[in-house]
């Protein structure tokens, strides 16, 4: 069976579907596939025809029609235009390559391309035309209805204003799944991977690895006693990928026990942390070892493009890359003007997973005990051993917080409280802010103390904290009296310069 599913007609209330009629079809039933990609049922009919409210369908990407034979449901084309079918257009656009991979559940295609965009359109050969087959919001499809031997070919879309521009297109691509080679030497880049509960999205996450140009790459799973079909999906990485990734499993403690374990049995020249529910840019890991090591730094920085809501997604803070250079290089004390003055959300600073760093750094220097904040105290602690920082402006970390409301790879906490604390929560925020004062280089003090304080102001201000008789203030208070014993507080250049953040510290201080 090979229907069709077009637009007959369109007006601006309305659209007018048609599709073949089957014999065998008790009815039909019209399904649309949201921006998640889960079906939902729009209409049910006995008819070949429909008259639609366009109100109904500002909420889909796709729409298909299910042929229903005695309640067996037979899914069809997915539509996603004026017409199913779209003839080849020769014009110059940007270069896309496709590729193929065996996954967990069958095959998964990667776009590989300059930059990131809104929109994928899909398209499978039929004859000379191409059938518009789905549209995606990754750079990667895993799905039943890609098969070996078939020919696509994808477009990509950029947003602009209300309407979506085409900006790149592939050549016709025969799908061919060829097996990655086990690596025969030390690899240059270890990518760490704590798993927890993560069937939903560990195989497009280890895929999009998988799929990266930086081929002297392992990927190190930890699995953190997952009880899930976790254990057996990436066991079946580790099989078929032999020499490429590697999985070890452990008794649960949480994401930072299992950071830390995949750190220490990490072989790579440099190491990339990532979290189980997003994905990397086919050139990510390239793009940052090749601006690291043209520059002799010890850490690379990509862009992060955040996925929050339904079609809501935006490059956080995307630099513009010099003309002679593919790089941007800062020393510490311009990262830390850099963080406070353009860095609002932190992604730069703070997130450990949309980086690389030299390996004997992180291994003589690991991720603290907490799985709450954890970044923000490891960050903070690590970046103060490090003198020269480079942005890699071509790579690209996709933070998909749609998956599920917290990305961390387990639930348990280094605390043993067993009685109700209101300010736990408060308790782990300041432990990891404060970390850093602790296990951070003596020789940049300063600039760490500064920093955890002007954080530590903000927070309480956010909070409501500045009284004197706020629990806050006194959960807060009691480090920074022990550290001023220390290091003399008031006397930092870069805190007697920030007026509000002196006066803060001085009344704190009864100085």
């Amino acid at each position: 069976m090979d229907k069709k599913l077009i637009i007959v007609e369109e007006t601006e209330e309305y659209v007018y579907l048609s599709w073949d009629k089957s014999e065998d079809a008790t009815h039909y039933k019209l399904v649309g596939m949201n921006k998640l990609f889960v079906y939902e049922q729009i209409l049910k009919t006995t008819k070949t025809t429909a008259k639609i409210d366009k109100k109904k369908l500002k909420d889909y990407i796709g729409i298909r029609v299910d042929y229903v034979l005695k309640n067996k449901e037979l899914p069809k084309e997915i539509l996603l235009g004026k017409t199913n079918s779209v003839y080849l257009n020769k014009k110059d656009y940007k270069d896309i390559k496709i590729s193929a991979l065996r996954s967990y559940r069958g095959i998964t295609l990667s776009f590989n391309m300059e930059g990131v965009y809104d929109k994928y359109y899909l398209y499978e050969k039929e004859s000379n035309k191409y059938n518009l087959l789905m549209i995606l919001e990754d750079f990667q499809v895993n799905n039943d209805l890609i098969k070996e031997g078939k020919t696509y070919y994808v477009e990509a879309y950029k947003k602009e204003e209300d309407k979506y521009v085409l900006k790149a297109k592939s050549d016709e691509y025969v799908c061919r799944v060829t097996k990655r080679e086990p690596l025969t030497g030390k690899p240059k880049i270890s990518v760490v991977i704590p798993v927890y509960n993560s069937e939903g999205f560990i195989e497009r996450c280890i895929d999009s690895v998988l799929f990266s140009t930086q081929k002297d790459i392992e990927i190190v799973v930890v699995d953190d006693e997952s009880t899930d079909s976790s254990p057996i999906i990436v066991d079946w990485y580790s099989n078929y990928y032999k020499g490429i990734v590697r999985v070890h499993h452990k008794k649960n403690g949480g994401v930072s026990f299992a950071r830390n374990k995949g750190i220490e049995l990490a072989t790579g020249d440099y190491i990339g942390l990532l979290d189980n529910d997003d994905l990397v840019h086919p050139r990510m890991y390239e793009a940052l070892y090749t601006s690291l090591i043209a520059n002799d730094s010890p850490i690379a920085i990509g862009k992060t493009l955040i996925r929050e809501g339904v079609e809501d997604s935006n490059i956080c803070l995307d630099i513009k890359k010099p003309e002679d250079k593919d790089y941007i290089s800062y020393t510490y004390e311009e990262m830390i003007h850099y963080k406070n003055t353009f860095d609002a959300k932190n992604i730069y600073f703070v997130a450990v997973w949309n980086k690389i760093i030299r390996s004997d750094l992180m291994k003589e220097h690991p991720l603290p005990p907490y799985n709450h904040y954890e970044d923000t105290a490891y960050t903070r602690m690590i970046y103060s051993y490090i003198d020269k920082f480079t942005f890699a402006p071509d790579a690209y970390y996709i933070w998909d917080k749609r998956r599920r409301k917290t990305t961390g790879t387990a639930s348990t906490y280094y605390y043993t409280n067993e009685t109700k604390d209101e300010f736990l929560y408060h308790k782990i925020y300041r432990d990891s802010n404060f970390f850093a004062t602790v296990k951070g280089n003596p020789d940049k003090m300063d600039y760490i103390l500064y920093d955890t304080f002007k954080e530590t102001y903000e927070y309480l201000k956010e909070n409501n904290g500045l009284e004197k008789d706020h629990e806050l203030y006194k959960i807060y208070g009691e480090p920074i009296i022990e550290l001023d014993k220390k290091y003399h507080v008031l006397n930092i250049k870069m805190i007697k310069e920030h007026k509000e953040l002196f006066n803060f510290l001085r009344e704190l201080l009864n100085r």
